[in-house]
């Protein structure tokens, strides 16, 4: 069905044969084909969920990283699409198709990022996007500014506004400016009680500053949601037992 160009035909073969044992090492190469169907098909969010399970089952084949990097390519996503090119080299370090395929998607990532920072902001998601490509480029004060600006011009209901406080909290931590952080991981959590990424980031402001059961109490909330890292961890019973030997009850 490939060669005769009917990919969606295929796709449904595949997913066939993938139904039959979805979590082997050979449904990789099913996930894998599967993956190129959808990107035929311009189902490119479909095309890197499939890559990223062929990753998942074979973490040291080339194709699935080839796939998701190309479907990432095609949504856009040339920052993603740099890092699954590079993810792959890191066990295929000689593999020419994922260097040329890395170099373009680096090549495609400037000139996107130029563009972005060219362009007149109007929109919330346009300054999140800047602010995105001056966190990357290591100008933290430039995307703060960014995100603050994407603050400013959110809609009451605009459901990023979590992100764009998260965000700028990010750009804070690498600053250090720790009282920053806690305070916009707070807003965050006051618009998305269980958002991980905020219970951390503050977890580690609030480590930071030396304010251990304001950590504890984060890095534990996050352990209850499921969300806690093995570092993560390691973090949170040392800050128990701290806190158990200075008396508190925890």
């Amino acid at each position: 069905w490939v060669t005769r160009r009917e990919f969606d035909v295929a796709a449904e073969w595949y997913s066939q044969a993938i139904s039959k044992d979805p979590n082997s090492t050979n449904a990789a190469a099913y996930y894998s084909n599967r993956a190129a169907c959808y990107a035929e098909l311009s189902e490119y969010d479909l095309s890197a969920a499939d890559a990223e399970m062929c990753i998942q089952l074979r973490p040291t084949w080339e194709k699935g990283y080839f796939r998701k990097g190309k479907a990432l390519m095609f949504k856009g996503d040339y920052a993603g699409a740099v890092k699954a090119f590079n993810d792959g080299l890191v066990s295929n370090p000689d593999n020419a198709e994922l260097k040329q395929y890395a170099a373009e998607a680096a090549a495609m990532r400037t000139e996107a990022d130029k563009e972005i920072l060219n362009r007149r902001v109007t929109t919330a998601a346009e300054a999140k996007e800047k602010g995105n490509v001056l966190f990357r480029d290591a100008n933290y004060e430039g995307a703060i500014e960014a995100y603050t600006q994407a603050l400013q011009l959110a809609t009451p209901d605009d459901p990023q506004k979590a992100t764009y406080l998260i965000n700028r909290a990010a750009c804070s931590m690498q600053l250090r400016l720790y009282e920053n952080v806690d305070a916009d991981c707070t807003k965050a959590l006051a618009l998305e009680p269980t958002n991980v990424k905020a219970l951390l980031r503050r977890g580690l402001a609030r480590e930071a500053m030396d304010k251990e059961f304001g950590a504890y109490q984060d890095f534990s909330e996050a352990q209850k949601l499921g969300a806690l890292s093995p570092e993560y961890s390691s973090r949170l019973a040392r800050l128990r037992k701290h806190l158990r030997d200075q008396g508190r009850d925890v």
